[in-house]
Order: structure tokens, then C-alpha cells, then sequence
């Protein structure tokens, strides 16, 4: 059974489905490897490409601290204050911190939702029954923005439903107790469900267009501000060696999986769950990590063709599709610029220096 991927996060104010981190210090002894804090909102395979930085001996100049934290708003609490110069989390964050002011800034995405967020309707129900009925999704968590994003495409305004702060294991003993109309899924609770739940339906999974098109359900990196004007060279190092990480899984994906899976020490078929297992991510309905050149086009710092019919400034886009659908949801009421929560110059760096995602 795949580990819980958000038990501990339902209380987050303004999340959502992205990636692991690094960051770094001040002077070092000469030869001295650089001590890099690095911070994951929570335990999954998206957040634990710096693994493979280790033990792959990626980046020899960098030493990585990395800490699982299963406390995504005390994550962004922490990197704002420089405790963590980098932290991955989910992508729909940004606008959020750019509201409130903190000194963090989105420099990439990391991964996109392909399958894996869902959400399930209770026996005997239609789209325009849900009306004053109680729905479930974990609040101002990427469950709630997908299940809002839903109800609006339905027809369905937010305020027309009853809102649960449920989470996914939760919301299936609710749905089979008959407590509730709509939840967001995700496996192996929509598959214990639909067994023993006649007639309950999966009615929309992130890897529908309807989703896939906004790139807002997934994985993004974060750094403090701080650390990248002051510690710029170490900011691009991490960031390189991040994707040196991606794409060593990639040309390695067995290998890569078993270095994943014993760090988060989640069985291994858990990790192909997520991650597939040839390397493509397309092979399953998990997450899809994007290549450099993928997250630097979505950047706009270079061109090209980006995978599920995304385009070239998408990290931008999704940033105001991220801030319209919390403002639905009353957790943004003055969106700031996506400038203001967003700083792609690391990845433009990388580029400009003829990186090209290989290790």
C-alpha cells in the first residue's frame, strides 16, 4: 500500500501538488564541500531527487542536508526565514507567499500531476445534485483546488457546496459511510472505494486535459531570496545538480527507484507507482518529471516543445491560474505579479552557460 502522501498536511494554508531542494551557506575552509540545507514538504519520490545527488556523487562541491519536514506551511515558515534556503512543495504556493510577502521565490517547476489526483462522486449522484451537498478535500491543499476547479468547470460554484476538510484516507470512509457527495482521491483509496462501493464513480483525474492544461497540480522548487542573491553561484549549482539528479533516473530508473525508495523507506513498487519504471514517467499515472529543457522552456528561457500541450512561459501562467482559483477559494484576495513569486534567472543562467540537463 503506498504510503499516506498527505496524512500529515491537511491543515496546510494554501497548498497544492512539486520537488525537492538545496541550498547553501557562507564561507568555507578551502576544498571544503559547501553545506547545502535542503527541505521536502513531505515524503515522496518528486522530493527526493537529491538522494541520487548523494549517493551518485553528482555535485562533490556541495554538502546536502536534507530534511523531510510533513509540514508544508511551517516549510514555507522556515525557508521565508532562511532555515532552509531550498524547500519542495506544490506548485499552487506561489501566489500565496507573494501575497503575504515572504522572501521566497518558485524557480522551476518540478513535476506535473499525470494521473494520481482524483476525485470520486457517491453512488446515485449528478453533477447538478451536488448543490448543498457536503464535499471532501483536504482545505487550502492541492485536493481542494482540484476539486474547486471541478465544480466551477461543472457549473458548480464553490459556494454552493458544503466543504469537509477531509483527506483522502478519511474522505473514503466517508464516502462509504454515506456521509458525503464528492472527495478528492487518490490511490489506493479511490481503488478500496470503488471495491466496495457499488455504483461510486471516478469522475476526474489530473491527467485530463481539463487539468493537464493549467500544469497546476504538481511539484514545484523554492528558494529563499536571500540565498539567491547572495549565494548565486551555490544557487545555480544546486539547481544543476537537481537536474543532473532527474536525468541520471531517467538514463537509470531501476537503480534510481531502489535510491528513492530506501530513502523515503517506501517500498519500491510504491515508488514505480509514482514514478513509472522505464524512466519516462509515461508509463504510469503518478507524476511526470519534467526534463531541464522542459522546466526551462515552461521558464521561457528557452525554446521548444513542452510535453501535454503546455507552452513556452507556462510556470507563469499557472502562477495567475493558481491565484484566480485561491481567490475562488478566499486565500488570495490581491494577487501580487507573478514576478513577485517567481524567479526562472537561475534556470536562465543555466541555460546561458550551455547546460543541457546532462549529468
Amino acid at each position: 500500500m503506498m504510503k499516506d502522501r498527505w496524512r500529515s498536511v491537511r491543515q496546510a494554508a494554501g497548498l497544492a501538488g512539486a520537488l525537492a531542494i538545496a541550498a547553501g551557506l557562507a564561507i568555507q575552509p578551502a576544498g571544503a564541500a559547501e553545506k547545502v540545507k535542503i527541505a521536502s514538504a513531505v515524503s515522496w519520490p518528486a522530493y527526493a531527487f537529491w538522494e541520487i545527488v548523494k549517493t551518485q556523487n553528482l555535485a562533490p562541491d556541495l554538502d546536502l542536508e536534507v530534511t523531510v519536514l510533513d509540514d508544508p506551511t511551517g516549510g514555507y515558515a522556515m525557508l521565508a526565514t532562511d532555515q532552509f534556503q531550498v524547500y519542495g512543495s506544490t506548485i499552487d504556493y506561489a501566489p500565496i507567499a507573494a501575497e503575504q510577502g515572504f522572501p521566497i521565490r518558485q524557480v522551476s517547476l518540478g513535476t506535473l500531476s499525470n494521473g494520481i489526483d482524483q476525485v470520486m462522486m457517491a453512488p446515485n449522484m449528478k453533477v447538478e445534485d451536488l448543490r448543498g451537498k457536503r464535499v471532501a478535500a483536504p482545505e487550502a491543499f492541492v485536493g481542494q483546488l482540484l476539486v474547486g476547479y471541478w465544480l466551477q468547470k461543472n457549473g458548480i460554484q464553490i459556494d454552493e457546496v458544503e466543504w469537509v476538510n477531509l483527506n483522502a484516507d478519511e474522505a473514503a470512509g466517508a464516502l462509504l459511510g454515506g456521509d458525503i457527495a464528492l472527495a478528492y482521491m487518490y490511490e489506493p483509496w479511490t481503488s478500496k472505494v470503488m471495491e466496495n462501493l457499488p455504483g461510486a464513480t471516478l469522475i476526474a483525474k489530473s491527467n485530463q486535459p481539463l487539468f493537464l492544461e493549467t500544469a497546476m497540480i504538481g511539484d514545484a522548487i523554492y528558494m529563499n531570496e536571500k540565498f539567491i542573491t547572495e549565494r548565486r553561484e551555490t544557487a545555480v549549482k544546486v539547481m544543476k545538480a537537481y537536474w543532473d539528479a532527474v536525468q541520471w533516473w531517467r538514463d537509470h530508473p531501476a537503480e534510481g527507484n531502489e535510491i528513492l525508495s530506501k530513502s523515503l523507506e517506501w517500498p519500491v513498487s510504491d515508488t514505480e507507482f509514482v514514478l513509472g519504471k522505464d524512466g519516462t514517467a509515461m508509463d504510469t499515472e503518478g507524476v511526470y518529471p519534467y526534463t531541464f529543457q522542459e522546466a526551462a522552456i515552461a521558464c521561457g528561457v528557452a525554446d521548444g516543445e513542452m510535453p501535454f500541450g503546455l507552452v513556452k512561459g507556462q510556470i507563469f501562467k499557472t502562477y495567475d491560474i493558481a491565484a484566480a482559483r485561491w481567490g475562488d477559494l478566499g486565500l488570495v484576495k490581491s494577487p501580487a505579479p507573478a514576478d513577485k513569486g517567481i524567479d526562472c534567472s537561475l534556470m536562465g543562467d543555466l541555460v546561458a552557460s550551455g547546460y543541457t540537463g546532462k549529468p
